[in-house]
């Protein structure tokens, strides 16, 4: 059980990469395949965890950088809607700031899935925007999701919440760190 875990998390690797490449060989027209795809992804995130808890091994590798391969595959969904004209360049490479400062310099899981949100969010709206059906299937999808997986889905509900706060009281220290006072010498 293990194994088909990290291959799960695994497989957000190349289902991101056909993202990009429905970007950029479709545009905005292959937004029905992204959300499609993102849904599987979604699926493979909440099965994977399930399976590892049930192993009950230690994670290796690839289960202790889950939230990478989520942050992974959640870029090239921004990336296709900055390749497709959906968002601006300027947004996208907004979010790829506010991922890259919340993971690496704050080394913040909460900050991660609350920069997650906002791809997961834009998702959502363009799936409304494009068919009733799309977005109805992202929320078919959550409903299901939130009965199966309370306790997870409670638990990542809690953390995106928390980032933003988190973030907001780290964010003084970290522009003095960008840009310190100057000295009197």
């Amino acid at each position: 059980m293990s194994l088909l875990a990290d291959l799960l998390t695994l497989s957000r690797v190349p289902m991101g990469l056909a993202v990009v490449y429905a970007g950029m060989s479709a545009g905005s027209a292959a937004l029905p395949q992204v959300i499609w795809l993102s849904l599987l992804a979604w699926t493979a995130d909440s099965v994977d965890g399930h399976l590892k808890r049930a192993s009950r091994k230690p994670p290796g590798w690839v289960g202790r950088n889950d939230l990478t391969f989520d942050v992974f595959f959640n870029a090239c969904v921004a990336f296709f809607f900055a390749l497709s004209g959906i968002v601006s360049a300027w947004l996208f490479s907004a979010w790829v700031g506010a991922v890259g400062l919340a993971r690496l310099k704050l080394r913040s899981r909460s900050g991660a899935i609350a920069a997650n949100a906002l791809v997961v969010l834009t998702l959502v709206v363009k799936a409304f925007e494009q068919a009733l059906a799309l977005g109805g299937a992202i929320i078919g999808w959550a409903v299901v999701a939130l009965a199966l997986g309370r306790k997870q889905f409670v638990r990542r509900l809690r953390l995106f919440a928390l980032g933003i706060p988190a973030l907001a009281r780290r964010w003084p220290a970290l522009r003095e760190q960008a840009d310190p006072p100057a000295s009197d010498e």
